[in-house]
């Protein structure tokens, strides 16, 4: 067993959000999928990750997500490419990320 005595409490997160939205083709990314993937031939562009640094110390009450990268686009490796070049549509399913202390 391995116990862990934590002495100071971390103020700083990074918080991320994946979204996606299914059957989205492009030129890309098509029915057909890629590399003959047919999970991608279902789920057309993979999905975008948004991040943001949280500060529980900072006096900001609201941060604004970024996009970070793009997931596989048949999740196969589980990974985070910052590459998102050959995205078009999926860039837009959401204008703005927001999040804010109520």
């Amino acid at each position: 067993m391995l116990f862990l005595k934590i002495t100071e409490v971390p103020f700083k997160y990074i918080v991320k959000m994946e979204i996606n939205n299914s059957f989205d083709y492009n030129a890309n990314y098509t029915i057909d999928g890629v590399n003959g993937s047919t999970i991608a031939a279902i789920c057309g562009q993979p999905a975008i990750i948004y991040s943001a640094v949280i500060d529980l110390n900072a006096v900001q009450k609201e941060y604004e997500l970024s996009i970070s990268g793009q997931s596989s686009y048949d999740g196969h490796n589980g990974e985070i490419s910052p590459n998102i070049d050959n995205l078009t549509t999926a860039r837009e399913i959401v204008s703005r990320v927001i999040l804010s202390e109520n």
